[in-house]
């Protein structure tokens, strides 16, 4: 019985056996068959993805510095575009160039792409190498020409060329042709050597000028006629023909007056030469002058300003409208982070590219222009150079720059000199007027004068100027007296702000942001004098500061004064929620003192704490103005100051605080009602310090919460769908 139970089992082992080969071959099915159709699920997710993306796209630029992607105000201005745009990139590209050189012709392809991107119908992008692509450059070079900005002044450098080459080259040709002709007759009659050898000298200047008249007029023809035209040379070597021919033609005349002074007895023939010399020469002597000073007076063309810029290796981009065009030089577009001896690599560069390029299309596209007036009274110039004996950069050359980048006219005017602000030709639509903080009187026996203080007859001179529906911003904070003592001094503009918009500047009081040393302690340091964490509200002013470090500098609070006026409007931009370690200060000298000791210093009890507000706008009417409680917020070494930061690209150079330069611009559109124009361009050296609501994180948010793990649990459904049969 053991023995057929065994004997079943043994007969039962193979067939056993071969079901369980039979079972891991259909596990092993079943597995493949899993991964396949995951691979198979991921690849249709893609290929789904993929052709949606053609129907609704969209783009999410996460780098700090927005590389990637167009500023909101960038492709605002684009996408309302009413002329198309041309975009030329002539960088070149050569076989023998440096490693850099395709990292800069890639970087501005790329940036173009984008550009094209953003409206298509308006934006024409083009590439020219202008090493190779001779062609396509000779059709960049008569577009130019074709411009009506460009044709107009080229009218006058036509007009006087042609008449040379065309009428004038001829005419003196056939004068000095026919005088050799009248010299060689005479001569040939002449039996005395002595007169042969006096009109020896007139026989060779006719002749030095016959050779000397056709390599001139060669070299103006060559000189329009070359691929890339040299205008105003053309035009330096026509004035010059025509007062060096008249010059010797001149010479001619007294020569041959001397001559028949002096040979009373000459020859017939040589007796009459010399009488009618100086009928024969002088009308084209006087038509030569008049040629002469009518090709010097015509002023350097704008368009050879142009070209020099399209030279072979420049690296320019060239922006085109129909009517206009402007050149975005190498070095404007890729400026060196520091100044120093030598060319600076691709990284040792900030690249400007769209803040450069979008300039130029608001320029060409914009035909009226705001001005933008900065008030000063005395003190130094704010754009240019220092005062004798004190020399020291001006504190709004670079602002100047930026301001004119963004499409306005900038200008200064110093009260204390004149009672009118400049006359600005084209008149602009309209004037937005800056006032700063009125300079105080120099003091003191080492004084170069003692010159007037700011007073109520200056202010109402201002004021005037302003008119009933001003458009400005005031820039106002703390400020020490002249002298020893730290006593604030008064602000000139206070009784207007105050009776006029209910707005009241304490620029008797300092903010100083005192750090924490202990439970009860506070240090101050240079840092204290600066505000840099501030509440943004939500107007256009200051919406888009949100993530920008923004600093204002011996800033003074702002608020209203009773009731709010009838008719007017009081808004807060930047405000500083209540802190113990900010104090509104009213005497910093006891904080001084303290602070020499080294001893933790203390709140004052006469000082205040927040909240403070030290930006903010007001409205009257057709009136608006903007009020910063910081005199030197706007200045180039506080809004553009430089600093290095370690990025992923390495070491680069940075704005300390965007934000600054920031407010004063959209301050500016928004006091020119072109709030659309705000954020246009962003510049290389701007980051922020957290990525602002909007497209960006809103596509960080989905992706993280919703995308991917979708994408994870539709993979999973169908694993599991497959596994389960």
């Amino acid at each position: 019985m053991a023995l057929g139970q065994a004997n079943e089992r043994k007969d039962a082992a193979p067939g056993a056996a071969g079901g369980g080969r039979a079972n891991f071959k259909g596990r092993h099915l079943a597995i493949g068959g899993n991964v396949a159709f995951s691979i198979v699920a991921v690849l249709a997710i893609v290929v789904l993805m993929q052709w949606g993306s053609y129907y609704a796209s969209g783009k999410a630029d996460l780098t700090d510095s927005g590389v990637n992607s167009l500023s909101e105000g960038t492709e605002r201005l684009l996408d309302g575009l009413d002329e198309k745009i041309r975009l030329t990139s002539m960088y070149f590209e050569t076989d023998l160039e440096e490693p850099d050189q395709i990292k800069y012709r890639t970087k501005v392809a790329d940036l173009l792409g984008l550009y094209q991107g953003a409206n298509r119908s308006k934006i024409e992008v083009d590439f020219v190498n202008p090493l190779k692509d001779f062609a396509k450059r000779q059709k960049v070079l008569e577009r130019l020409r074709g411009l009506e900005r460009f044709a107009e002044e080229l009218t006058g450098y036509d007009e006087v060329i042609r008449d040379l080459l065309d009428h004038k080259v001829v005419r003196v040709g056939e004068f000095i042709q026919g005088q050799l002709d009248a010299l060689a007759g005479i001569q040939t009659g002449l039996a005395n050597d002595t007169e042969k050898g006096d009109l020896g000298p007139i026989q060779d200047l006719m002749e030095r000028w016959q050779r000397r008249l056709t390599t001139v007029t060669g070299d103006i023809a060559d000189a329009i006629d070359a691929p890339q035209p040299r205008y105003e040379e053309a035009k330096s070597d026509v004035a010059t023909l025509y007062r060096n021919l008249a010059e010797d033609l001149s010479a001619v005349v007294d020569y041959a007056g001397k001559l028949r002074r002096q040979r009373v007895g000459a020859s017939a023939g040589m007796g009459d030469y010399l009488a009618e010399v100086e009928e024969r020469y002088q009308p084209l002597i006087e038509e030569l002058r008049a040629a002469g000073d009518k090709a010097g007076k015509l002023e350097p063309l704008e368009l050879e300003s142009v070209l020099r810029q399209l030279s072979d290796t420049a690296n320019p981009v060239l922006v085109e409208t129909e009517k206009d065009a402007k050149v975005i030089a190498f070095g404007t577009m890729w400026p060196a982070m520091a100044q120093g001896v030598g060319a600076s690599g691709f990284k040792d560069r900030l690249f400007k590219g769209e803040e450069k390029l979008t300039a130029a299309i608001l320029q060409l596209t914009e035909e009226k222009k705001t001005a933008v007036v900065f008030v000063r009274y005395s003190g130094p110039p704010l754009f240019f150079g220092g005062i004798p004996g004190q020399p020291m950069p001006a504190p709004y050359v670079n602002v100047k720059g930026v301001l004119e980048d963004a499409n306005f006219v900038v200008e200064e005017w110093d009260v204390s000199s004149t009672d009118t602000p400049p006359q600005i030709d084209p008149k602009p639509v309209r004037t937005i007027y800056v006032v700063l903080r009125p300079s105080q009187p120099p003091q003191g026996p080492m004084a170069q004068s003692q010159q007037a203080s700011f007073d109520e007859a200056h202010m109402h001179t201002v004021v005037q100027k302003l008119g009933e529906d001003p458009r400005a911003i005031f820039l106002a904070g703390w400020e020490p007296m002249a002298g020893p003592a730290l006593f604030p001094a008064p602000y000139g503009y206070a009784s207007y702000l105050s009776e006029t918009w209910g707005i009241e500047i304490e620029t008797d009081m300092l903010l100083l942001q005192a750090i924490p040393v202990g439970p009860e302690g506070f240090a101050l340091s240079q840092a204290s004098l600066g505000i840099g964490e501030f509440d943004k509200s939500d107007h256009p002013v200051a919406a888009s500061l949100v993530g920008k470090l923004t600093e204002l500098r011996l800033a003074s609070p702002i608020g209203q004064v009773g009731e709010p006026l009838s008719e007017l409007t009081f808004t807060p931009l930047l405000s500083c929620p209540r802190s113990e370690s900010l104090w509104g200060v009213r005497s910093l000298q006891p904080y001084l003192e303290k602070a020499r000791s080294g001893d933790p210093v203390q709140k004052e009890r006469e000082d205040v704490l927040g909240p403070f507000t030290l930006a903010a706008v007001a409205e009257k009417g057709e009136g608006k103005i903007v009020v910063i409680g910081s005199s030197e917020s706007m200045t180039d070494q506080v809004a553009l100051s430089p600093v290095m930061m370690l990025t992923s690209q390495g070491f680069t150079l940075r704005q300390r605080n965007p934000g600054n330069m920031a407010l004063l611009l959209n301050a500016l559109h928004w006091l020119n009602d072109k709030e659309e124009w705000m954020d246009v361009g962003r510049p290389a050296d701007f980051g922020t310090i957290e990525i602002a609501e909007g497209p960006a994180l809103s596509f960080i948010r989905v992706l993280v919460v919703a995308i991917w793990p979708g994408l994870v649990v539709c993979c999973g459904l169908v694993a599991w769908f497959v596994r389960r049969r």
